[in-house]
């Protein structure tokens, strides 16, 4: 079929498509910070309360995509606890605890967080399981204390 001025119909409704998809802009994502002196607030709640949006302001940059990893390994967490002058939180994930694990460290005075995600490996061609670690907001030898005990524990050295 043409159009009233012999311009097919298909190439219309493709431009006029075009032309409302260029107005469509995704969602920005909101990143929220609490206000820090709520933070004391979160000691005894579950660990995985930094995965909330609320609180997604306080997550590492550097966590970027592995975000995910840090959500699923937070799947059966420990209350959050007092660590001198920080807060603790860790957890693993469901079903696979001896293998999949995840850490933070929260500055409740600063907002400034460090993460830590524990993976083991198995290594098929030695028959050897070997546990990594990646940390995001610190480096290894710059952790906080807590986070340390936590790494050192699970075999870091």
């Amino acid at each position: 079929m043409m159009g009233g001025g012999g311009t097919p119909n298909a190439v219309i409704i493709v431009a006029a498509l075009t032309l409302c998809a260029s107005f469509i802009r995704p969602a920005p994502q909101i990143v929220s910070r609490p206000p820090l002196a709520t933070l004391s607030a979160i000691v005894g709640a579950d660990s995985a309360v930094v995965m909330r949006p609320a609180m997604s302001g306080l997550l590492p940059a550097s966590l970027g995509a592995a975000r995910v990893r840090l959500a699923e390994r937070l799947q059966d967490a420990r209350p959050v606890a007092r660590a001198g002058k920080l807060l603790f939180g860790a957890g693993c994930e469901a079903h696979a605890c001896d293998f999949e694990q995840a850490a933070w460290a929260l500055d409740p005075g600063t907002g400034s967080m460090v993460a830590a995600i524990m993976t083991e490996v198995w290594d098929p061609g030695v028959s050897l399981r070997h546990r990594e670690f990646a940390f995001y907001g610190a480096s290894r030898r710059a952790l906080p204390a807590p986070l340390a005990r936590w790494a050192a524990a699970r075999g870091l050295s």
